[in-house]
């Protein structure tokens, strides 16, 4: 038992660099997906906590006769048992003179539901007046300006934020919904010039407690409560709920969209994660193939064999998420929150942690990483202890695809002809790392695809919106580029470790160390140029299907200087790699190389 353990002890010692670059791939997948899937429930969560504190009307009923509602009609309301709280409101929109006015009138500023937030005073006098905050539509008005209502000048002596609105897109008419308010003015009824039916109810639901008022529990339980109220009241009313309201519709818009944006990713992440696990720990399990034929020898089971290198992978998927998923929760949210301020009057984060989607991430990158390990482990302890203490023989050389082609093949210097054979001969080892560089690369592509589709997002119906897509596409460019140095440095080192019986070879033949390191960087370099040109494909489809779900641009909107920085870009993380890893190729010792598995 003790021997079983000092391999687990050994083999983390002697291939820490693997399992780094592993654990790094892995929590970069988490923290990406984690961190940015928390952004929108926090901003619903934020501006749900706000609308506690300001006790957010649960339904708004209005009426469309002109002398409003009755005493009788109020009363009946308050005497409904589920009705915990009614407050009566007057609100009309009027076309005065060329300019769309909503005017509100208030019998008392001191409300109980849908609390207004003043800066500044109430009115005191017939001449003052409040008026709504700027948004992208209306006119920008500060304390101590004069407004104009029907021919009459006020002094503004508030500034009103009213919880019913809180995108920055305007508010429309009720007149006419395709033309925007221009002014929103608060009036005192003490000193309006006459008097004005009551035109809406607003109602607190009895029972609901501490509402999360962007839930589907939430809306179900209203609407049940609205049902009853039109049988109970009457069904001459317009019964309001939070869905019913502009700025709820645009959230949810702006949320769904962000949402895709975000979470069409995670299949990249796992998919390049298990790539490189399966390149990784095949061989790893081809390097100790004598211990392993050790372990067989000493009565270990092919069982604990196994689990050995499940351990592993499982401690890798362990770290990722301990470390992954706090990096990703406590810092993507906080950078790209603010963001959301070009588009709504937000509230003030409430720091909320939603792990699910982490969690979920978590468990589909673990469970593809074990099952590729298991199956990789698994395949090579069907060799018998004699086979595996022997090492296994080069695959043969045969003529290749390249080789037919005559007037090519001629042209070509020896070193790249042994370059290009060599990448042939092993199919797998060709298949895995173009893949790897693909995946890396064409989320690189997207992000810089996305960054230039938020310039020709400007203006229209989705004005706003590329002000959050900016920063989520550079969270993506920044993610995919970590994620691209790792995988090629990983699969250059297992290139490097694959090789050093062929690199001491060529340093006894008298190779200089350019040569010797040409020999390697040649293959590394075609293959990764390979997968950065397949890469750019996938990232353009990606982008191109994103855009077509959220209805607006297409992939042809990428700038062509995209995708050169997305080529040049990846291939300068190869040449980097290249040379960082100088020193390990030309520091290995020859003859302990060359009698390796002798």
């Amino acid at each position: 038992m003790r021997t079983y353990f000092k391999t687990i002890t050994r083999s983390v010692k002697g291939n820490f660099a693997k399992f780094f670059a592993i654990t790094i791939i892995m929590l970069l997948g988490i923290a990406f997906i984690g961190g940015l899937a928390t952004i929108t429930p926090r901003v619903k969560s934020s501006l749900s906590d706000q609308m506690n504190d300001l006790h957010y009307a649960d339904v708004i009923i209005k009426t469309e006769s002109p002398f409003g509602f009755t005493p009788d009609q109020i009363l009946k309301l308050e005497q409904i048992e589920y009705v915990e709280k009614v407050e009566t409101r007057t609100a009309m929109d009027v076309l005065d003179g060329e300019v769309m006015t909503r005017i509100h009138v208030y019998d008392n500023f001191e409300t109980e539901l849908n609390k207004l937030t003043i800066e500044g005073r109430t009115p005191k006098s017939a001449n003052e007046i409040m008026v709504e905050r700027q948004n992208d539509e209306t006119i920008n008005y500060k304390i101590g300006d004069k407004v104009t209502v029907f021919g009459v000048e006020y002094e503004v002596v508030g500034i009103v934020s009213n919880p019913l609105i809180y995108d920055r897109m305007g508010e429309p008419s009720v007149i006419d919904t395709s033309v925007p308010l221009k002014n929103i003015v608060y009036f005192s009824k003490e000193f309006y010039p006459m008097p004005l039916p009551v035109t809406d109810l607003v109602l607190q639901i009895e029972g609901l407690g501490q509402r999360e008022y962007f839930s589907d529990e939430y809306y179900d339980e209203v609407c049940s409560y609205t049902d009853r109220l039109e049988k109970d009241f009457g069904e001459e009313f317009v019964f309001l709920t939070i869905r019913d309201g502009k700025s709820y519709a645009v959230l949810d818009i702006y949320c769904e969209k962000v949402d895709v944006i975000i979470l069409v990713f995670p299949a990249f992440f796992i998919l390049v994660a298990a790539l490189v696990v399966m390149t990784t720990m095949s061989r790893m399990i081809e390097e100790e193939r004598p211990q392993v034929a050790c372990l067989k020898s000493l009565g270990v089971s092919d069982a604990r064999v196994i689990f050995k290198y499940l351990f592993l992978s499982a401690t890798c998927c362990v770290l990722a998420l301990l470390i992954g998923l706090p990096l990703g929760m406590f810092i993507l949210p906080s950078v790209i929150y603010p963001i959301f301020e070009f588009v709504f009057f937000l509230a003030p984060s409430n720091g909320a942690l939603y792990f699910s989607t982490g969690l979920i991430s978590f468990g589909l990158i673990t469970t593809v990483v074990l099952a590729v390990t298991f199956i990789v482990s698994k395949n090579r302890l069907k060799e018998k202890p004699a086979e595996l203490m022997i090492g296994k023989a080069p695959k043969a050389g045969k003529k290749i695809l390249f080789e037919r082609i005559g007037f090519i093949w001629k042209r070509l210097s020896f070193k790249y002809k042994s370059s290009i054979r060599n990448i042939f001969r092993y199919k797998k080892h060709l298949i895995m790392t173009v893949l790897s560089v693909a995946g890396s690369t064409a989320l690189v592509f997207a992000g810089f695809g996305l960054l230039d589709i938020a310039e020709v997002l400007k203006g229209g119906s989705f004005a706003g919106l590329e002000q959050t897509v900016k920063p989520i596409s550079l969270v993506v460019v920044i993610f995919g580029l970590l994620l691209s140095i790792f995988v090629i440095y990983n699969l250059t080192n297992l290139n490097v470790g694959e090789r050093k019986k062929e690199i001491a070879t060529l340093s006894v033949l008298g190779y200089r160390d350019g040569e010797v390191l040409g020999y390697i960087y040649r293959e590394i370099i075609m293959m990764s140029f390979v997968g950065d040109v397949i890469g750019i494909g996938l990232g353009y489809l990606l982008v191109d299907r994103v855009l077509k779900y959220l209805e607006f641009g297409t992939g042809s909107d990428v700038c062509w200087y995209s995708y050169l920085i997305t080529f040049g870009v990846v291939l300068a993380f190869v040449f980097i790699t290249n040379l960082i890893l100088r020193k390990k190729i030309l520091s290995i010792d020859m003859s302990t190389s060359l009698k390796a598995n002798d």
